[in-house]
Formats: structure tokens, sequence, C-alpha cells
């Protein structure tokens, strides 16, 4: 479920991105948020993929830190973006 919602913000995030962005300035906090979702997803990748089947019962308390952190910096990146448009006009 969390690699499905990590490609989708990927391909979202590349389809902003090769949409034509106007400004340079507004292609930063993109590219930030692909970088950050793209290690989101090896990770979350290997732990299920890999990890999970190694231990017995998987409790992955790792995720009470990330998805606030992967919430936060997307609503951050959003912020970023929106302000960088605006900022020259």
């Amino acid at each position: 479920m969390l690699m499905a919602i990590a490609c989708a913000a990927i391909v979202l995030l590349l389809l902003l991105l090769v949409s034509g962005i106007p400004k340079a300035k507004q292609r930063t906090p993109v590219k930030a948020l692909i970088l950050l979702w793209g290690g989101f997803l090896l990770y979350e990748g290997y732990m299920d993929l890999i990890w999970e089947k190694t231990v017995h019962a998987p409790i992955r308390l790792d995720l009470l830190f990330l998805l606030p952190l992967m919430a936060m910096a997307t609503v951050v990146g959003a912020v970023w973006y929106v302000w960088r448009g605006r900022s020259d006009d």
C-alpha cells in the first residue's frame, strides 16, 4: 500500500515536472520531493520485500516516524512550490 502511494506521488511529481513549469525556481521543490519520495520508495521496497520475510512478526515502528515526516515534507514542498512561484510577481 505504501509503495503504491510512493509510486503515485513520484508519477504525479514527474508529470508536474515535465508539464513545463515556467519558472526554474519552482522546479527545485519538485525535484527535491521526487528524490525524497524515491528514497522512501526504495526503503519501503526493501522493508516489504526483503526485511519482513526474515522476521517472525514484523512490527514496523519506523512508520511512526516516517509517515508524519513524509506528510510534513510534502506539505512543505507544496508550500515552497507555491511560494517560489509567487515571489517574483
